[in-house]
């Protein structure tokens, strides 16, 4: 029979362990086994079951006791007809240097029955006179499952009832006391509530790791990211590479044991998303992620705080560097252009697209260079030749870009570069732009940086963060987008303020490709010897297009008596 030492990885009842030994070369031999010539009260693994008197209180006594430490242990018999293993188990030894047998514990306690000679056919305790012995003061001093029933005696789990929002709205800033129940993957668990017993599906704010049982079509990940189902449904493909060990790593720190919550979130399913406070008092989201068993999922990681964020990118960034298990393939971007370069504004196309010129470049025509702000999406400007109106607060947030930045020595930092659609080979850049810093900033450190125009969009609510998937990258700055969203939409600042349109959106007039709507604005342009007016576009050195915004319209200007060369048309 096999004998030796183990961990305790999980306590299933009154008398039932799991053990796990030493890996070598693959996953820990595991053993399921139950304890020698004792029979615990029932504990009901489902709704549809009951639990026995004591059930509950069985189990975590044993669990309390056991959970987590080397032990050592002995099968000493065996019962086929149930293919169950049955035998001791020791604790480490104790301050007097005596190795205490759980059999003997879990009857002195009366936590669990012993059995007799007769009920135990196939095999006895090696400690069965003792355990006799002790059950029989538990019985009379009315311990454990001996005593008078009680609030003890009755408790059982609540399968079903959990309100997440509810819960949340309760719990939020709080710790909440809870236990493990079990791991599904490595960032998903099925965790109780104490003290109301209430079973809940948790998962770990901002973290993805492996899945055990991925979708369907998860071997075609191009028909996933497009919303294909016309494909016909690919046969299981089994557990996603690492994701036993991202499992098996959170089972270790944390199946079964007391933990903290810190209820942060809830999904449109009801599940709750937070962090685990470990007894330990390290953040398992981060061991995760610096193991490289997980990737940051950046639709939940606004449920965590910015401080949290910080060090579960650095953690996933350290992983990403060494190429550690998920990122094993990783690839750093090749950008086609400079990592940073200085230029000025001379242009902004949308609230989230500007022009930069960039003196230092090797020729005249990489000297203007268009770059999308990253991890950015503003509204679309409309297409006036097509018909096609502005997107809600485009206009606005063009409008706030440019006088953020028009005219202005800007640093941009390159972080990745995608195909253009137009498909003609061209690449789209994109970086995150920052203002010069003050003088004042830079006496106090040399190294300051100015404001980051993504920053300040997304905080006047004129722009929506893109929520990347987990092999995307990102802008640097991307926790600091996601914490001046959150903020923008708690002030229900312009795109979250639930309105429809602005409240002082104005209908502008193009009159560029209308001639017959330009006589008719000439009177009024005419009128006034001077108007203000902003520069939209520059055809070249003496044709330009201009919005006037008194008079509401976009027109074409010529300034009269010069002639220009033309520039090439592209």
């Amino acid at each position: 029979m096999a004998s030796g030492h183990a961990t305790v990885k999980a306590v299933l009842s009154g008398d039932t362990l799991v053990l796990m030994g030493a890996a070598t070369n693959g996953p820990p031999p595991e053993l399921m086994l139950t304890l020698s010539s004792l029979q615990a009260p029932r504990l009901a693994r489902s709704p549809e079951q009951t639990n026995e008197p004591y059930a509950w209180a069985s189990r975590e006594h044993l669990r309390k006791l056991c959970v987590g430490k080397v032990v050592r242990f002995k099968v000493e018999y065996r019962v086929p007809a149930i293919n169950r293993d049955f035998g001791s188990v020791w604790l480490p030894a104790n301050s007097r240097g005596v190795e205490e047998n759980l059999c003997v514990i879990q009857a002195r306690t009366g936590y669990a029955k012993v059995k007799s000679v007769e009920q135990s056919r196939d095999g006895v305790c090696v400690d069965h006179e003792k355990m006799l012995q002790v059950e029989a003061v538990a019985v009379s001093e009315k311990k454990g499952m001996y005593a008078d029933s009680d609030a003890e005696s009755n408790a059982t789990v609540q399968w079903h009832g959990a309100d997440g929002a509810a819960l949340v709205a309760e719990h939020k800033g709080k710790l909440v006391p809870a236990i493990v129940e079990s791991i599904r993957d490595g960032a998903s668990m099925r965790v109780i509530l104490r003290p109301s017993l209430q079973l809940v599906t948790f998962g770990l704010a901002g973290v993805q790791c492996p899945r055990m049982n991925p979708p369907m079509n998860s071997s075609t990940p191009a028909a996933a990211d497009t919303g294909e189902t016309d494909t016909p449904p690919a046969a299981p493909v089994g557990p996603a590479p690492h994701a036993r060990e991202a499992k098996h790593f959170a089972e270790m720190r944390l199946l079964h044991r007391d933990v903290e919550l810190k209820l942060e979130g809830v999904d449109k399913y009801g599940n709750l998303f937070g962090s685990v406070v470990h007894p330990s008092g390290r953040n398992i989201s981060v061991e995760l992620l610096k193991n490289g068993l997980g990737k940051m999922a950046d639709w939940s990681s606004s449920f965590t705080s910015a401080s949290a964020r910080a060090s579960m990118r650095a953690a996933e960034k350290e992983a990403k560097q060494n190429k550690l298990r998920v990122w094993r393939e990783y690839q750093a971007p090749v950008l086609s252009s400079a990592k940073k370069l200085v230029g000025v504004v001379v242009e902004v196309i949308s609230g989230d697209c500007l022009v930069v010129y960039v003196p230092t470049a090797a020729t005249p025509a990489e000297q203007e260079k268009r770059v999308y702000l990253s991890s950015l999406r503003a509204p679309r400007l409309g297409n006036p030749r097509r018909q096609e109106p502005n997107a809600p607060y485009a206009a606005e947030a063009k409008e706030f870009l440019r006088n953020r930045a028009i005219a202005k020595t800007v640093h941009v930092e390159v972080e990745y570069e995608k195909a253009s659609p137009s498909g003609q080979g061209d690449v789209m850049i994109f970086a995150s732009v920052l203002l010069e810093p003050s003088a004042n900033a830079l006496k106090k450190s040399p190294s300051a940086k100015g404001a980051n125009l993504a920053i300040d969009v997304v905080s006047a609510g004129l722009a929506e963060v893109v929520r990347h998937r987990p092999d995307e990258e990102k802008s640097e700055y991307y926790d600091d987008l996601v914490t001046a969203e959150t903020k923008a939409k708690g002030q229900k600042k312009n795109l979250h303020s639930g309105k429809a349109t602005p409240p002082n959106e104005r209908r502008v007039t193009d009159l560029c490709f209308d001639s017959t709507k330009a006589k008719q604005f000439l009177p009024f342009l005419t009128r006034e010897r001077q108007a203000r007016a902003v520069v939209e576009h520059v055809y070249s050195a003496t044709r330009v297009k201009l919005f006037v915004p008194k008079e509401n319209c976009v027109l074409n200007f010529v300034v009269a008596g010069i002639k220009c060369p033309q520039p090439a048309r592209h």
